[in-house]
């Protein structure tokens, strides 16, 4: 899927939980995720990615910028891929867990009490039969996660 049906889909985030971005520049260094998401107390908690690709090199740089955007806003953040499968190393939800968990275990050792410390990757296709549901007991059933 286009990074802009991504970002046009009609997600279900928990109670209180609000879309605050859509692709627009978020935080001091200009970070552009594809959503990013507040709590109900106006805290940035959720970062989401929509990826074609299985390069590596695109996770680490997108758990990075994520990081460091958690990190700035002092919060636990989360990160999603959404992993939709339009290329030709088209991304699996197993291939990029095993990418991203050495960088993600790398940061966590740095023993911030901020940044990243929650990662989910999904298939594009199953987020859509989910409904595009966020965090609840579907999503969970068909993500593999690291968490910190």
């Amino acid at each position: 899927m286009a990074d802009t049906k991504f970002k046009n889909s009609n997600f279900s985030f928990p109670d209180g939980w609000k879309r605050a971005s859509n692709g627009e520049i978020v935080g001091e260094d200009k970070y552009r995720p594809d959503i990013s998401v507040k709590d109900n107390d106006g805290n940035y908690i959720l970062v989401m990615e929509s990826t074609s690709s299985g390069d590596r090199k695109v996770g680490v740089g997108e758990l990075l910028q994520a990081d460091k955007f958690f990190r700035d806003e002092k919060v636990r953040g989360i990160l999603i891929f959404s992993l939709c499968g339009q290329s030709a190393t088209s991304p699996t939800k197993e291939t990029q867990k095993n990418y991203i968990e050495p960088y993600f275990k790398y940061l966590a050792e740095c023993n911030s009490e901020c940044g990243v410390k929650s990662v989910y990757f999904i298939q594009e296709q199953d987020f859509k039969a989910i409904n595009w549901s966020v965090l609840n007991e579907e999503f969970n059933s068909n993500c593999l996660e690291i968490n910190a």
